[in-house]
């Protein structure tokens, strides 16, 4: 297949896409508006404001499609790339939604339900990362027979982690919270609720990843709360540290209150952690409360620290929850077996 896939080269989502289809033998071209080693066409707005740069670029795409003539266009995220797409009238096109773009943007005002009505309506395919994503995509006014399921799996180096009998272990429990640092993640109630911890004298150690705009914030706020040395700040992890930093915790936290599939999420999983996320419709598709992981209310730091001080107090239930969730990823959660989905989707539509 010759595919023409529209998107942020600067994250790892895309990139992968396009390696795994390149790997595969079929010829990609990444074209992105964000500067990228990765993007093989690089996409300049023609006005600094993005609402108005994306459908500007649709004559620029249209020419590529002419000048290219791929088979397929695969666009990553609703309301910019999918925009693109679904204005370019060329198909068969499938559009990507990852989540925010239709849990998030929508609540933003009416220009942002605008813009997801139009592009739910011109795409001709849809590929959400959740179950839950198909019921708003659908009300937006997509057809549910054009909309498919298809989670941004696990990767198998992720997996060996998890397979492991042995582990790296000092004796203290290492608790692991790596999504971006920004206030849509909240990760301050992950602050709140170690505070707790520590009140209630529960010894561990938390690994707080990732990078963003709270960065400097979060570290001041685990400062006043007393908990410098309870904390490790190892900003963002290439992909050898990462598998070590799964390899050695104990627990993974998030405090993400809204979510789709989370891939942190599933990595976690993976590698045999217990996970203890919020009570949302994404994180319930993968996590039965008390089985394979456990959830708390979204928003609520005193909830979040009973759920980790039960584990911590347990160290043979956490094991054991760990090694579930592993089982529950290698079932329906492999990058290899979830990819496999959308490869059928493509030849269905290329050959069409």
């Amino acid at each position: 297949m010759r595919i023409l896939m529209l998107g942020d080269a600067t994250t790892p989502h895309l990139v992968r896409w396009g390696a795994h289809f390149r790997k595969r033998g079929d010829t990609v071209w990444i074209a992105s508006a964000q500067e990228s080693r990765h993007a093989d066409i690089k996409l300049a707005l023609p006005v600094p404001w993005e609402f108005a740069g994306y459908p500007l670029l649709v004559p620029v795409v249209k020419r590529m499609i002419r000048d290219l003539k791929p088979d397929l266009v695969v666009a990553h995220y609703l309301p910019n790339y999918g925009l693109i797409a679904a204005l370019s009238g060329f198909r068969p096109n499938v559009i990507v939604a990852w989540g925010s773009d239709l849990l998030v943007l929508p609540g933003r005002g009416p220009f942002e339900r605008a813009r997801t009505r139009l592009v739910a309506t011109r795409g001709h395919a849809f590929l959400v990362d959740a179950q839950m994503l198909v019921e708003p995509l659908v009300r937006f006014g997509a057809p549910a027979t054009n909309v498919f399921v298809c989670p941004f799996g696990v990767d198998e180096d992720v997996l060996a982690v998890g397979r492991r009998t042995e582990r790296p272990r000092d004796g203290t429990p290492v608790l692991l919270s790596n999504r971006r640092l920004e206030k849509a993640y909240r990760v301050d109630l992950f602050l709140d609720a170690l505070y707790l911890a520590t009140n209630a004298r529960r010894t561990f150690q938390a690994v707080v990843a990732n990078t963003g705009a709270e960065a400097a914030a979060l570290e001041q706020a685990a400062a006043r709360l007393g908990l410098v040395e309870a904390i490790a700040w190892p900003g963002l992890l290439c992909r050898s540290r990462y598998l070590d930093s799964l390899a050695r915790a104990d627990i993974y936290v998030s405090t993400s209150p809204s979510d789709s599939t989370s891939v942190s999420l599933l990595e976690a999983m993976a590698a045999g952690l217990a996970v203890v996320v919020p009570d949302i419709p994404g994180n319930r598709e993968w996590v039965r409360d008390g089985e394979c992981g456990l959830l708390y209310p979204a928003g609520d730091a005193r909830a979040l620290s009973s759920a980790i001080m039960a584990l911590l107090q347990d160290r043979g239930r956490a094991a054991a929850i760990g090694q579930r969730a592993r089982i529950v990823v290698e079932e329906r959660g492999l990058w290899s077996s979830t990819i496999r989905r959308a490869e059928l989707l493509f030849r269905q539509l290329t050959s069409a």
